[in-house]
């Protein structure tokens, strides 16, 4: 049987589908709101950290937490020769 496919069309004067100002605005307003305002800067420092960490072979600089820690000890051992 066949059925009838809908379509929709959107028409647009400056080529623009989205006001990329507004939009920015709306999820940088809605990403403060899910993970509060210092959420973006909380997550790159724990990331500038946790690279620290993988990128070290030295197992007194782990200063994570005990997950955190275990993961990149898991990492070494996976990235070492032989494993």
């Amino acid at each position: 049987m066949l059925t009838q496919a809908k379509a929709m069309f959107l028409y647009e004067v400056d080529n623009t589908l989205l006001d990329n100002a507004r939009f920015a605005t709306d999820l940088t307003a809605r990403l403060d709101d899910d993970f509060g305002i210092g959420g973006p800067d909380l997550g790159k420092a724990l990331a500038t950290r946790t690279a620290a960490g993988i990128g070290s072979s030295n197992e007194l600089e782990l200063r994570h937490d005990a997950s955190t820690n275990t993961l990149i000890r898991r990492y070494h051992r996976l990235r070492s020769p032989g494993a």
